[in-house]
């Protein structure tokens, strides 16, 4: 390349990187008035106009919105998709915004909207269990959240036989099928009222009583593998020569062995679950983070075993 040549491309590449730099923060600064726009169409009714914009803002690759500000998006857009009567999209949006949510209060919030629209039909929440109540409207902020509490109180009568069973289990199937409504319930009372008087002890007793279940069963498999490897590892003859090799597992060992490898993965899985829950619901991640991290030193060792 000439050096008048070299020159012509500094050039053109010092003029483009001007353009970039005056038009960056113009786009950024659309991309934030969109949402504003958004927010003040909804505000006066225009809810098409609104979806609109969040919808662009949402599809947006070259600039997507921050982390921060997804929830916010999401919960506007199931708002307005449920104004235009839009079921099906409401329900998808604050399912997806329960994803994005940064604390427990905005969890409850986008759970709580996705249950009671997903359980209603032309946008009322007819009562199950609740005696001589009428439907409820769930597109008025207002009625919808006193609709959030009458389908806890369903929720409750449903379940209640199912919550106590799990609170005295001692495995943990029972405590599997009363955890997911319990949690909605949860959800629904703290959306609802701002509060967990109802549910809040029922969930960390839940969570203390799974706790100990799976660190029961946990310890037992890791003991019982450890003396697998034990046994694997001790002399192969027994004659007391010292050239016996190790002995290894027998067919019906590894068979054991394998089907405890199955159902440590399961707890793990389990337990990774769990930590997500508790991180959002505001329990203590931090101890399924070592019970993960134990169930995975004990497949270690077994996997070590099972390719011996």
């Amino acid at each position: 390349m000439t050096l008048e040549g070299s020159g012509k491309w500094v050039a053109t590449v010092s003029v483009l990187m001007l353009w970039l730099a005056v038009l960056a923060p113009r786009v950024a600064g659309a991309e934030a008035e969109s949402l504003e726009n958004a927010r003040f169409d909804f505000a006066k009714g225009d809810y098409r106009a609104a979806l609109q914009k969040v919808n662009k803002i949402l599809s947006n690759t070259l600039q997507p919105p921050q982390a921060s500000e997804k929830y916010d998006i999401l919960m506007l857009r199931g708002e307005c998709q449920l104004q235009l009567k839009d079921r099906a999209g409401a329900i998808a949006s604050f399912k997806s915004a329960v994803k994005s949510a940064a604390d427990l209060n905005q969890v409850a919030a986008a759970k709580a909207n996705a249950l009671i629209v997903e359980r209603s039909s032309m946008g009322r929440y007819t009562p199950s269990y609740t005696s001589g109540k009428q439907p409820i409207d769930v597109v008025a902020t207002d009625t919808r959240r006193q609709a959030m509490g009458v389908l806890q109180a369903d929720l409750w009568s449903k379940n209640k036989r199912q919550i106590e069973v799990a609170l005295k289990a001692t495995t943990l199937p029972p405590i599997e099928k009363a955890f997911v409504p319990l949690a909605e319930m949860y959800c629904l009372e703290l959306a609802a009222t701002g509060q967990t008087k109802d549910t809040g002890q029922l969930m960390r007793d839940l969570g203390q009583q799974t706790y100990q279940l799976m660190r029961t069963e946990i310890t037992g498999y890791a003991r019982q593998i450890e003396q697998l490897n034990l046994t694997a590892n001790s002399s192969g003859g027994g004659n007391g020569r010292w050239d016996d090799g190790p002995r290894g597992l027998f067919s019906t060992e590894r068979n054991e062995l394998r089907n405890s490898v199955m159902y440590l993965e399961k707890l793990r899985d389990r337990a990774t679950e769990y930590r997500t829950v508790a991180g959002k619901l505001g329990g203590n991640p931090q101890r399924w983070d070592a019970m993960v991290l134990d169930i995975t030193d004990t497949l270690a060792l077994a996997e070590t075993l099972l390719n011996n």
